[in-house]
């Protein structure tokens, strides 16, 4: 049935009932979910911390924009609000999503985060944490970047605004195993002169030779921190460094069995 005239309803609450009746029989010509997006929606939604946002309807019923928040109502089991628009024509449903999509570091702006907290690094960081720790793949959502990073600055903040970069050696692996190490009780003055060792290659004491090894399989190996080698340059980082704050001479730098810094456990709300 077609609609005569556009119609907005403000806060109009959609239990998973409706949601998922929308989507069997209103969702005819959308794109394939979005099963990563959909899953962190969900974790919003259940935690109670989804903001407002629209759902859209073509003039002649079918669902036009929202079937991955639907489909997030539907996963996460609870009624959520949204602002509903029915009549919209076809010619606008062609320019949907067509922008540039919001990354996380912009929804955090968005919610008012503290500014170290809506860098790229920062988000990357926890984000390395997030997957180094008992194999979780997914992305937390950005709502639980910002509870982490609140809970968690002590120890993350420090790391994430260090400035100076260089291609293949900060990378958000190395800054977030250092941070563990910060977190572990290590001096924040020995770590940054690990670093600034690490980025420069000048070592005055043969004793702490490791970050240089380090610093050279980083710049020999471009596959050092990508895909499956990232969790062996996380733990090779933390042995580099361990052995740089306790002046311990190094003939090779070997990957240890573990992290010498143990991860956090994520147990985001």
């Amino acid at each position: 049935m077609a609609f005569v005239c556009r119609q907005t309803f403000d806060n109009v609450l959609v239990t998973p009932q409706i949601a998922a009746y929308w989507l069997r029989t209103l969702n005819t010509k959308n794109r394939h979910y979005k099963v990563q997006a959909i899953e962190q929606y969900a974790i919003d939604m259940k935690a109670g911390k989804w903001t407002a946002t629209r759902i859209i309807f073509y003039n002649d019923g079918i669902l036009c924009d929202g079937q991955n928040r639907l489909a997030a109502v539907v996963l996460a089991n609870v009624s959520v609000s949204f602002d509903i628009l029915v009549g919209a024509d076809y010619n606008e449903g062609v320019n949907i999503d067509m922008g540039v999509r919001r990354n996380q570091g912009d929804s955090l702006r968005l919610q008012g985060a503290e500014h170290w907290i809506t860098q790229n690094h920062t988000i990357a960081i926890i984000n390395y944490i997030t997957r180094m720790t008992e194999g979780r793949a997914q992305k937390l959502s950005h709502n639980q970047i910002k509870q982490y990073a609140e809970s968690n600055q002590e120890w993350i903040k420090p790391i994430a605004q260090f400035t100076q970069k260089k291609k293949n050696l900060t990378t958000a692996g190395f800054s977030a195993s250092i941070a563990l190490a910060l977190r572990a009780g290590e001096s924040l003055k020995e770590i940054s002169e690990f670093r600034q060792a690490y980025l420069t290659g000048e070592v005055f004491d043969r004793n702490k030779n490791a970050v240089i090894k380090l610093r050279e399989y980083c710049l020999e190996n471009n596959y050092a921190w990508t895909g499956h080698h990232v969790r062996d340059s996380g733990r090779l980082t933390q042995r580099a460094l361990k052995a740089y704050i306790d002046r311990q001479h190094l003939s090779k730098l070997y990957v240890p069995s573990d992290w010498i810094y143990s991860l956090p456990k994520i147990n985001p709300q």
